[in-house]
Protein backbone atom coordinates (compact mmCIF):
# COMPACT_ATOMS: atom_id res chain seq x y z
CA UNK A 1 0.00 0.00 0.00
CA UNK A 2 1.26 3.40 -0.67
CA UNK A 3 1.73 6.84 1.66
CA UNK A 4 -1.32 8.24 -1.11
CA UNK A 5 -3.74 5.10 -0.41
CA UNK A 6 -2.69 4.51 3.27
CA UNK A 7 -3.55 8.42 3.54
CA UNK A 8 -7.08 7.91 1.61
CA UNK A 9 -7.77 5.10 4.32
CA UNK A 10 -7.08 7.32 7.20
CA UNK A 11 -9.35 10.20 5.44
CA UNK A 12 -12.29 7.63 4.88
CA UNK A 13 -11.99 6.48 8.38
CA UNK A 14 -12.28 9.66 9.86
CA UNK A 15 -14.67 11.00 8.12
CA UNK A 16 -16.59 7.60 9.47
CA UNK A 17 -16.21 8.20 12.90
CA UNK A 18 -16.74 12.05 12.59
CA UNK A 19 -20.37 10.89 11.05
CA UNK A 20 -20.75 7.77 13.85
CA UNK A 21 -20.05 11.14 16.64
CA UNK A 22 -22.78 13.23 14.77
CA UNK A 23 -24.85 9.65 14.86
CA UNK A 24 -24.24 9.00 18.81
CA UNK A 25 -24.65 12.94 20.13
CA UNK A 26 -27.72 12.79 17.97
CA UNK A 27 -29.27 9.49 19.84
CA UNK A 28 -28.23 10.96 23.16
CA UNK A 29 -30.39 14.73 22.34
CA UNK A 30 -33.43 11.99 21.53
CA UNK A 31 -32.83 9.80 24.45
CA UNK A 32 -32.97 13.23 26.67
CA UNK A 33 -35.09 14.89 24.73
CA UNK A 34 -38.01 12.04 25.44
CA UNK A 35 -37.17 12.09 29.04
CA UNK A 36 -37.50 15.69 29.43
CA UNK A 37 -41.12 15.68 27.30
CA UNK A 38 -42.46 12.79 28.51
CA UNK A 39 -40.20 10.94 31.25
CA UNK A 40 -43.14 11.60 33.99
CA UNK A 41 -46.01 9.81 31.90
CA UNK A 42 -43.98 6.56 30.84
CA UNK A 43 -44.82 3.43 32.77
CA UNK A 44 -42.16 1.69 34.47
CA UNK A 45 -42.15 -0.84 31.70
CA UNK A 46 -41.63 2.12 28.96
CA UNK A 47 -38.81 3.56 30.99
CA UNK A 48 -37.37 0.35 31.07
CA UNK A 49 -37.72 -0.33 27.65
CA UNK A 50 -36.50 3.14 26.70
CA UNK A 51 -33.24 2.81 28.80
CA UNK A 52 -32.48 -0.70 27.38
CA UNK A 53 -32.99 0.43 24.22
CA UNK A 54 -30.74 3.60 25.10
CA UNK A 55 -28.21 1.48 26.70
CA UNK A 56 -27.42 -1.04 23.85
CA UNK A 57 -27.17 1.64 21.34
CA UNK A 58 -25.45 3.54 23.57
CA UNK A 59 -22.60 0.50 23.49
CA UNK A 60 -23.31 -0.49 20.46
CA UNK A 61 -21.96 3.22 19.31
CA UNK A 62 -19.28 3.08 21.73
CA UNK A 63 -17.68 -0.08 20.78
CA UNK A 64 -18.34 0.88 17.15
CA UNK A 65 -16.28 4.37 17.66
CA UNK A 66 -13.84 2.66 19.59
CA UNK A 67 -12.67 0.19 16.14
CA UNK A 68 -12.93 3.66 14.40
CA UNK A 69 -10.04 5.42 16.44
CA UNK A 70 -8.25 1.69 16.92
CA UNK A 71 -7.93 2.07 12.50
CA UNK A 72 -7.33 5.92 12.43
CA UNK A 73 -4.47 5.08 14.92
CA UNK A 74 -3.04 2.01 12.55
CA UNK A 75 -3.08 3.91 9.33
CA UNK A 76 -1.92 7.20 11.32
CA UNK A 77 1.11 4.61 11.44
CA UNK A 78 0.79 3.58 8.30
CA UNK A 79 1.28 6.74 6.87
CA UNK A 80 4.40 8.07 9.07
CA UNK A 81 5.78 5.10 7.79
CA UNK A 82 6.58 3.10 11.18
CA UNK A 83 4.96 0.32 9.52
CA UNK A 84 7.19 -0.98 6.30
CA UNK A 85 5.37 -3.63 3.50
CA UNK A 86 1.96 -5.49 3.82
CA UNK A 87 -0.36 -4.17 6.79
CA UNK A 88 -0.41 -5.79 9.99
CA UNK A 89 -3.62 -6.25 11.62
CA UNK A 90 -5.22 -3.58 13.18
CA UNK A 91 -2.68 -3.15 16.61
CA UNK A 92 -4.46 -3.96 20.25
CA UNK A 93 -5.11 -0.32 21.63
CA UNK A 94 -4.40 3.30 20.46
CA UNK A 95 -2.62 4.90 23.36
CA UNK A 96 -4.08 4.56 26.78
CA UNK A 97 -4.68 8.24 27.59
CA UNK A 98 -6.53 8.92 24.42
CA UNK A 99 -9.07 5.36 24.85
CA UNK A 100 -9.62 6.24 28.71
CA UNK A 101 -10.14 10.25 27.95
CA UNK A 102 -12.65 8.64 25.52
CA UNK A 103 -13.84 6.18 27.65
CA UNK A 104 -14.39 8.53 30.67
CA UNK A 105 -16.28 10.75 28.08
CA UNK A 106 -18.53 8.55 27.13
CA UNK A 107 -19.34 6.64 31.02
CA UNK A 108 -20.29 10.28 31.83
CA UNK A 109 -22.52 11.06 29.30
CA UNK A 110 -24.08 7.67 29.52
CA UNK A 111 -24.41 8.25 33.44
CA UNK A 112 -25.71 11.92 33.14
CA UNK A 113 -28.22 11.14 30.66
CA UNK A 114 -30.00 8.47 32.99
CA UNK A 115 -29.66 10.68 35.89
CA UNK A 116 -31.47 13.37 33.97
CA UNK A 117 -34.20 10.45 32.95
CA UNK A 118 -34.32 9.63 36.95
CA UNK A 119 -34.59 13.30 38.22
CA UNK A 120 -37.36 14.22 35.78
CA UNK A 121 -38.96 10.84 37.08
CA UNK A 122 -38.30 11.51 40.52
CA UNK A 123 -38.39 15.42 40.99
CA UNK A 124 -37.35 16.82 43.89
CA UNK A 125 -39.82 18.15 45.99
CA UNK A 126 -38.19 20.99 47.80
Amino acid sequence: MTEYEAAEVLNGVVANSLSAQAIFFTALSAYLAVAYTVGRQLTRYQVIFVNMVFLLMFLNMTVNQYGLFQGATHYVQVVEGTRAGELDPIPNVPESANVAMFLVIRLLLLLGALTFMWSVRHPNKE
